[in-house]
C-alpha cells in the first residue's frame, strides 16, 4: 500500500516518464524515411521536448551527417548531438533500450525499409508511420505492403504518409512536402507533421 502511494508521487512529479515511441517504416527503399524521422525530431525539438533517433536502418545516413556536420571525435561513439537531439547512428536492439532511458521524451525508430523489424519493434512503438511512395513506379510496392499488413495487430491506428507523388491510394496517405533541408523545416511542413504526433 505504501508503495504505491509512494509510486503515485513519484508520477505526479514527473519523476517517472513514459517515453513515447515513434516507429517509422517504409513500403520500400527510397521512400524517405530518414528524411521524415529527421523532420519529426526537428518538430519535436521546436516544441522543446527531449529527442532522441535511432538510426535502426543500418545504411549510416546518420554517420555521414555526423562526419558533415564536423561532429565527429577522435573517439567513436555510438551517439552524438545534433541541435539538441540525440542521434544514435548505426544503432541495433541493445541501443534501443539505451535510447529510452537517455532522458528523453519522444523516441523516433527509423527503421528504414526492413520488414524484419516489424515482428519485433516496430509494433512495440506507441506511434507507427508507414512512408510510401505514389510514384509510378512505386506505388505497386506501396499498395501491396498496406495490403500485407492490413491485418496486423493495431494497423487501423497506424499513419500512412508519402513523401513523393502526387495522389494517394484511399488509405489516409497524408502527403508531406518536400523540404530541402530537415533542420530548416517550413512551419506549413512542421504544422503537418504535427499531425502525426
Amino acid at each position: 500500500m505504501q508503495e504505491a502511494a509512494l509510486l503515485k508521487r513519484i508520477r505526479t512529479r514527473g519523476m517517472i516518464r513514459e517515453v513515447k515511441t515513434i516507429g517509422i517504416i517504409g513500403t520500400g527503399s527510397g521512400n524517405g524515411v530518414t528524411t521524415l524521422a529527421l523532420l519529426l525530431a526537428v518538430t519535436l525539438r521546436r516544441q522543446r521536448k527531449r529527442t532522441a533517433l535511432l538510426e535502426l536502418s543500418g545504411h549510416g545516413d546518420m554517420e555521414k551527417m555526423e562526419q558533415e556536420e564536423g561532429l565527429a571525435e577522435d573517439q567513436p561513439a555510438r551517439s552524438f548531438a545534433w541541435n539538441g537531439i540525440r542521434i544514435f547512428k548505426n544503432a541495433g536492439k541493445d541501443q534501443i533500450a539505451e535510447a529510452l532511458n537517455s532522458g528523453a521524451e519522444y523516441c523516433i525508430l527509423d527503421f528504414g525499409h526492413d520488414r524484419r523489424w516489424i515482428q519485433d519493434e516496430f509494433l512495440r512503438c506507441g506511434r507507427k508511420i508507414i512512408v510510401g511512395s505514389m510514384t509510378a513506379w512505386k506505388r505497386e510496392e506501396t499498395r501491396q505492403f498496406t495490403e500485407e499488413y492490413a491485418s496486423a495487430a493495431g494497423a487501423r491506428e497506424w499513419r500512412y504518409v508519402f513523401t513523393f507523388g502526387d495522389r494517394g491510394m484511399g488509405h489516409g496517405f497524408l502527403p508531406i512536402p518536400y523540404e530541402p533541408d530537415p533542420v530548416h523545416c517550413a512551419e506549413k511542413t512542421a504544422a503537418i507533421l504535427s499531425r502525426l504526433l
